[in-house]
């Protein structure tokens, strides 16, 4: 497994959590830095949806929309009061052709996330 983003607190070590199963590799950095070949079948996670783009690399460019279209599973989690996180979202269900199973709101009661107002979310999850 592979936790991908921009933000991730550095890590002492190489960034491997090593144990049973399944093995998580944290990666610093952005999706579009790297080629993304998963083996099959596969689930793509997305917690705090907002993508930007990233050098010559669109926020949902082909190899990105090939990977939500291909993964068995897609789990979601974004803020609806965030413009940009909500007209992607819209992309991807266009993208996924099927309802989700899971389509939950809900509201994170923390204060800076509330003071970001981002504190009401949707959580969904679409299978094949």
């Amino acid at each position: 497994m592979y936790l991908l983003d921009p933000k991730l607190a550095a890590s002492p070590d190489d960034g491997t959590q090593r144990g049973p199963p399944p093995e998580i590799i944290r990666i610093v950095g952005k999706y579009q830095a790297y080629k993304i070949v998963p083996s099959r079948p596969f689930a793509l996670v997305l917690l705090g949806l907002s993508l930007k783009g990233f050098g010559s690399k669109t926020d949902m460019d082909d190899e990105f929309c090939s990977l939500l279209s291909n993964a068995g599973t897609v789990v979601i989690d974004f803020a609806v009061n965030h413009p940009r996180a909500t007209e992607q979202y819209q992309r991807i269900r266009r993208l996924r052709r099927s309802d989700p199973v899971v389509d939950i709101d809900l509201r994170i009661n923390d204060e800076a996330i509330i003071l970001a107002g981002f504190s009401e979310r949707k959580f969904v999850v679409f299978e094949s």
